[in-house]
């Protein structure tokens, strides 16, 4: 699926390619918070997993924390990104 909503531990969470309305899009680091706020208003979660660009990143933008783990291997080496939701606030860290 292009988007698919997930509940874990009582947190709605958000995962997608791109972008909820495609996957040819993308949420880059340099990208204004008023392009982020769009998909927050297509798209609900508290916690937004997105695609699409080849280098960890991560940003709260309205009480959302908006998370790009990076790569999977393609053109550099694979990452991923850890969210520490028990600590206040969530602590993201990409390894």
């Amino acid at each position: 699926p292009v988007k698919r909503l997930v509940t874990l531990e009582a947190i709605p969470i958000g995962c997608f390619h791109g972008t909820p309305g495609s996957q040819h899009e993308r949420l880059d680091p340099g990208a204004a918070d008023m392009r982020y706020r769009r998909v927050r208003e297509d798209f609900q979660a508290s916690i937004m997993i997105c695609g699409n660009f080849p280098d960890p990143h991560h940003r709260w933008v309205d009480k959302v924390l908006f998370v790009c783990p990076g790569s999977v291997g393609l053109t550099s080496a694979a990452t991923y990104t850890v969210i520490d939701t028990d600590s206040t606030p969530w602590q993201v860290e990409a390894v």
